[in-house]
């Protein structure tokens, strides 16, 4: 699937609430988008929007998805990262055993961790 219809598919299936789009063949995990991390992924550029792809396919072929996400410690505690490249996509796990992944927040690894870039994540979260 192009990246250009990835997106389109994901911005058309949000609605007022996350939707699901499943990636790769035989796809395990269900991954849901927060309506404004859709927004934050395609303000990216173009090849950095196809490796977010490809380590989101990687993930989908797993059967949980804590075999990849690496969890968050101090004020993000209950969260969990997944790198791609300069990027860190924000999950939170919807279903104890690992999946439903819900991407809260993609942004540049520099601007992910400030003051600011955790301000977001909670917000989009409710806490």
């Amino acid at each position: 699937m192009r990246i250009s219809t990835l997106c389109a598919v994901v911005c058309r299936s949000l609605s007022s609430r996350c939707r699901t789009k499943r990636f790769g063949r035989g796809s395990v995990l269900r991954i849901e988008w927060h309506p404004d991390a859709v927004t934050d992924l395609l303000a990216i550029a173009t090849a950095d929007q196809r490796r977010i792809k490809a380590a989101l396919d990687e993930l989908s072929r797993l059967e949980d998805a804590r075999q990849r996400l690496v969890p968050y410690s101090g004020n993000l505690k209950g969260f969990r990262k997944l790198r791609c490249g300069a990027y860190r996509l924000v999950c939170e796990l919807l279903r104890r055993d690992g999946t439903v992944v819900l991407i809260v927040h993609l942004a540049h690894r520099s601007r992910a961790y400030s003051k600011r870039g955790q301000r977001t994540i909670k917000t989009r979260t409710g806490g």
